[in-house]
C-alpha cells in the first residue's frame, strides 16, 4: 500500500497551537490544581495524535474510503465542464461540415 497520506496545514497548525498550549499550561499553571489534572489528559491526546492517528487512520480504510468520496465528488463536478467542452467540439465539427459541404451564399462572409 502506498503511504501517500499527509496531514494538511490547518491539522499541522492545530497540533503545534496545542505544543505551545501544553507548554504555556505547563509554566503558568503548575501550582494550580486544575492543571494538574488537565496535563497528563493533554498530553495523552497529543501522544496520540502524533504517533497513533496516522496509522489508525490507514490501517482502518478510513483514508481509502476519504479518497473515494473525494474522488467521486470531483468527478460530479467536472462532468458538467466535460459535457460543455464535448459540446463545443461537437459544434465546431457540425460547422464544418456545413462550411465544406453546401453551397456558398454570395452573401455570406468570404470564409463562412
Amino acid at each position: 500500500m502506498q503511504d501517500d497520506f499527509q496531514y494538511g496545514p490547518l491539522a499541522r497548525g492545530a497540533y503545534i497551537a496545542l505544543l505551545w498550549s501544553t507548554a504555556i499550561l505547563g509554566f503558568v499553571g503548575a501550582d494550580a490544581d486544575w492543571a494538574r489534572h488537565y496535563l497528563p489528559w493533554h498530553l495523552l491526546l497529543l501522544v496520540f495524535l502524533g504517533l497513533g492517528l496516522k496509522p489508525f487512520v490507514l490501517r482502518s480504510g478510513i483514508y481509502r474510503l476519504w479518497q473515494g468520496w473525494t474522488a467521486e465528488l470531483q468527478q460530479r463536478r467536472n462532468a458538467g465542464h466535460h459535457a460543455a467542452a464535448a459540446r463545443k467540439v461537437e459544434r465546431g465539427r457540425r460547422d464544418q461540415k456545413l462550411r465544406s459541404t453546401r453551397l456558398r451564399d454570395p452573401k455570406l462572409p468570404p470564409r463562412w
